[in-house]
């Protein structure tokens, strides 16, 4: 009798846990619920909105809310829990992404979403970011601008959906991936519309963006990208949902050192490309670059320093060289020597001589059949703004009117004036780019032209809210920026490359950008990393 009990027991525990197994395997099983935050929006505008916040909240919170998966928190439940909280203070002086942390903390929520939207005449900004509050992961970033204020709803309508499958694993209608390399194939352009064409938000960062370059740094034939920010140098690699998921920060450790350049490029040909760092001392007025590589555990600083400012050339095939220059006090436009730089195998060394302009900087350095006559000329940017075009013996056969470039990082250093000496500031010169769209064998110029606020009034100071990217290309009226092209942006233009950074077999075109300065006293800059697919151009 004992027996058979027993028995019926074991039955009993074994018809239970296979209950369990099936449950637990059931593709109805109840998922774990995420929950999200939607904090209002901020409405930049002259005119009393106020019901705009009402519907950016209504809508946001109707197209995220997900069946038994995604649940947006409701107006009355955020507004109770912030209530007479030291967040809800904190909210009242703007939110940015540590702040919307420590509120996603103490809501107890896996995500914060908050923004703004900014009206002017007749036009709209929108400014999204989705905030993971429970890991370290870089924010999910919009930007988008539109000529009608009527552009927000459709424009928000595609940001949720974005937002829905890269975070969420939701795709909706509206937001589609990226197709395979196959099908997402440079699309052809006809009339005169901007090769850059849709993008996206990869990262903004609190900070001032001066610089990034894309390569692989690891050697798994898979690209990442590196920028400098501040007094921080961070390394990415863009994972399969998009997102940018960083690798590694390495901080400046010479507080009078300051960053100013980073290009990457495999010069060691040991097949992982190494990052050279550009920095000197406004100070001293010494030069001390170096050079970071991957080790197969991370990523090492070098303690060698150069005396150089290192400058990576692509030229429209994707060749790579990289170049040096030595310069005295009298600032990076009076150089004592450029050079290619090349590797020995124990280090770097001065190659071949470039002979170069009587005032030139290796900053803004690029090459290629800029004219398109069969010839390999150089590029850069000089103080005042003008392209200067020269070839091999270092005569200037090309220059543009001024204008171009525009950059707030300067050298500064003593100059004697009739008798009295007087501080003189050289702005270093943004990247310039070498491309062909077509792949037609012509070479276009890809150009940084930030529009300063004083017209260059004011030598010791420096201030951009706009920039765009301007077009070169040869045409029967000579090397002539197409006006139709260029690609506005609201905010100053630090850096440029092209490269493909999602890895799917296309490239598409970067861009660093400052979109707002900050101040000393109030606030810190705010930067973004945007990426645009590349349309290709038919005649």
């Amino acid at each position: 009798m004992k027996i058979k009990t027993s028995v019926r027991r074991l039955n009993y525990i074994a018809l239970a846990a296979l209950a369990c197994v099936v449950i637990l395997a059931s593709p109805g099983f109840p998922k774990e619920t995420k929950k999200v935050a939607v904090l209002p929006f901020v409405i930049n505008t002259q005119e009393d909105l106020t019901f705009l916040k009402k519907g950016i909240f209504d809508m946001l919170s109707s197209r995220i809310n997900y069946m038994d998966e995604v649940e947006v928190l409701t107006r009355e439940d955020l507004e109770n829990r912030l209530k007479g909280s030291a967040t809800e203070l904190s909210m009242a002086q703007g939110v940015n992404e540590t702040i919307a942390k420590k509120i996603g903390a103490f809501l107890n929520v896996d995500y914060v979403l908050f923004g703004s939207l900014t009206l002017f005449g007749n036009s709209m900004s929108l400014d999204v970011n989705m905030i993971d509050s429970k890991n370290n992961t870089p924010a999910l970033t919009f930007f988008r601008q539109a000529n009608e204020m009527g552009a927000v709803i459709p424009e928000l309508d595609e940001i949720t959906a974005e937002i829905n499958y890269k975070v969420f694993g939701r795709e909706t209608h509206a937001f589609k991936p990226q197709q395979s390399a196959q099908q997402n194939v440079l699309t052809a352009r006809q009339g005169p519309v901007s090769p850059l064409g849709q993008f996206e938000t990869l990262l903004t960062i609190n900070g001032a963006l001066n610089g990034m370059a894309i390569g692989d740094l690891d050697g798994d034939k898979k690209n990442e990208i590196v920028i400098i920010y501040d007094r921080t140098i961070e390394i990415f690699k863009t994972q399969a949902n998009g997102r940018l998921q960083s690798v590694q920060k390495i901080e400046e450790d010479v507080p009078i050192m300051k960053l100013i350049g980073v290009d990457v490029a495999d010069i060691n040909h040991n097949g992982r490309s190494e990052i050279f760092i550009t920095r000197f001392s406004s100070s001293s007025k010494q030069v001390k670059s170096f050079v970071i590589e991957y080790t197969g555990t991370g990523y090492i600083k070098q303690n060698e320093t150069f005396p150089w400012y290192f400058k990576v050339v692509k030229d429209a095939k994707g060749t790579e060289a990289l170049y040096g220059q030595l310069t005295g006090k009298e600032g990076p436009y009076v150089p004592k020597s450029v050079f290619k730089v090349e590797w020995d195998n124990q280090t770097y060394i001065q190659g071949m001589t470039l002979r170069t302009p009587g005032e030139f900087s290796i900053m803004s350095l690029t090459s290629g059949d800029v004219l398109n006559k069969e010839a390999t000329n150089f590029v850069f940017t000089d103080q005042k703004g003008r392209l200067v075009i020269f070839n091999e013996s270092g005569r200037k056969i090309w220059e543009s009117d001024k204008g171009y470039g525009g950059s707030n990082i300067y050298y500064k250093f003593p100059k004697v004036v009739h008798e009295f000496t007087e501080a003189n500031f050289n702005y270093f010169q943004p990247r310039n780019l070498v491309f062909d769209l077509g792949g037609d064998g012509k070479t276009e110029l890809f150009v940084i032209h930030n529009k300063e606020d004083a017209n260059y009034l004011l030598p010791s100071t420096r201030s951009f809210k706009k920039g765009s990217i301007d077009i070169f290309s040869m045409n029967e009226m000579g090397l002539t920026p197409d006006e139709h092209l260029p690609k506005r942006l609201p905010g100053q233009i630090t850096c440029i490359d092209i490269g493909d950074h999602d890895n799917d077999g296309t490239v598409e075109f970067l861009v660093a950008m400052i979109k707002r300065s900050g101040s000393k006293l109030t606030s810190a800059p705010r930067s973004m990393l945007i990426s645009y697919e590349l349309i290709q151009m038919v005649e």
